[in-house]
């Protein structure tokens, strides 16, 4: 898993073979691939959860929320569209 700045490079590693672990800004699409940190989704805590330490190329990339005291210092500027996934 590599770590993401945008969701072009996330894309840019998706097409690669790479899984993801990428900020997202709040209601940002995901790609076909990627699915909510489960914290978000439903509290589960990461040493519970252990998907972003799982190998393999079938496992789902991440998306975070970003959040904190700096979320509005978050840059938006190389975003570009995805696919809304169900």
């Amino acid at each position: 898993m590599v770590s993401a700045d945008s969701p072009k490079q996330a894309k840019k590693y998706h097409d690669k073979g790479y899984r993801t672990f990428r900020v997202a800004v709040p209601n940002d699409n995901l790609y076909p691939n990627e699915i909510p940190c489960a914290f978000e989704s439903g509290g589960v805590q990461c040493i519970d959860c252990g998907l972003c330490d799982t190998a393999g190329s079938g496992a789902p990339s991440i998306v975070a929320t970003v959040h904190g005291t700096g979320a509005n210092n978050f840059q938006t500027a190389s975003l570009i569209p995805t696919l809304q996934v169900a």
